[in-house]
């Protein structure tokens, strides 16, 4: 991290006019100078690439007691769900863990989802009224099997999930996982839900279209149901849609290896590579980590030699440099 003379994150994180050499850093901070946590009363450590001032709560790391320019303050959707997940269990199992880390639930239909049910019965039409009547239905998950989550995206990606002006609360760092919540405008909520709608409608002839029909796992030869969702809207498992073809897209990006590991007299780890470790087209393990995703599915990692040998498809030793298989 560069030393600053003055300025903050918003400034530096823009473009700034040249000319000052005042604003030229010759020196870096020491590691001593960075915001850092080590066993907090909490007992727990998170990140969603957030700033780390919400690393743990209750708060550890004071903002005010580091250079204003050193980290944004800011606690997105899928960091708040983290929180949330971690501060409602005290005791987290193995299991658990592995099902809160495939948690598609989406955090921000939590904060306003109610607020545009409410508003549809004021200001509906015909045409948001059939909207509601989905959206009431809907788990607020992005599973391959949820319905509604088409229709809730596309509301929420009009409405911009950044934009501060759309909340009836804005977000606020002395609740940080509980804010920003409800609508600022209520007519202008129902109103881009009856355009989200109407494309819907276009596209699929019904509102009521699974997730997993959309959003879809492709490579090769497989195409298979997708699930997740982008982290503006709240899920912990991010699948970033990518070009739409036709009715669907394919997941262009998000969770890629994925660890979950508990340490004790015998390490136990799920694991997976989403995009697996194999492109030939010939190899059978092309894709196998793939249909794992579709399924919201983890694989058992193999540490121990006596696990590996149980578990090899073939030996190779490398002789005069070339591989023999055994």
């Amino acid at each position: 991290m560069p030393k600053r003379s003055s300025g903050d994150w918003n400034f530096w994180s823009s473009i700034i006019t040249g000319g000052k050499s005042s604003d030229i850093w010759t020196q870096v901070h020491p590691y001593s100078d960075l915001p850092k946590v080590k066993n907090p009363p909490s007992g727990w450590l998170q990140n969603t690439n957030d700033p780390p001032w919400t690393s743990t709560l209750p708060e550890v790391l004071k903002r005010g007691k580091f250079p204003a320019y050193m980290s944004p303050n800011y606690a997105d959707f899928r960091t708040q769900s983290s929180l949330r997940m971690l501060q409602e269990d005290a005791s987290i199992t193995f299991d658990e863990l592995v099902q809160d880390k495939l948690s598609t639930r989406l955090e921000m239909a939590e904060r306003v989802l109610d607020d545009l049910l409410k508003a549809v019965d004021k200001y509906g039409t015909d045409l948001s009224k059939e909207a509601k009547a989905v959206l009431e239905k809907w788990d607020h998950r992005a599973d391959g099997n949820s319905v509604g989550t088409l229709l809730f995206i596309t509301w929420a990606n009009a409405m911009n999930p950044y934009n501060e002006d759309m909340y009836a609360v804005k977000w606020d760092d002395k609740n940080p996982r509980t804010t920003p919540d409800g609508l600022a405008d209520p007519q202008k909520a129902v109103a881009v839900l009856d355009k989200a709608a109407a494309k819907i409608k276009a596209d699929f002839g019904t509102l009521a279209v699974p997730w997993g029909d959309v959003l879809r796992v492709k490579s090769g030869k497989l195409n298979l149901p997708g699930n997740g969702a982008p982290g503006t809207v709240g899920s912990f498992r991010v699948s970033w849609p990518g070009e739409r073809e036709k009715n669907t897209t394919s997941i262009s990006g998000g969770d890629s290896w994925v660890g979950v590991i508990e340490f004790g007299e015998k390490i136990k780890a799920n694991v997976l590579l989403s995009y697996g470790n194999s492109s030939q087209d010939d190899d059978p393990h092309n894709g196998d980590q793939l249909k794992l995703y579709s399924e919201k599915k983890l694989r058992e990692a193999h540490f121990y030699s006596k696990d590996i040998e149980v578990n090899k498809k073939r030996r190779e030793v490398l002789r005069n440099g070339v591989f023999v298989t055994e």
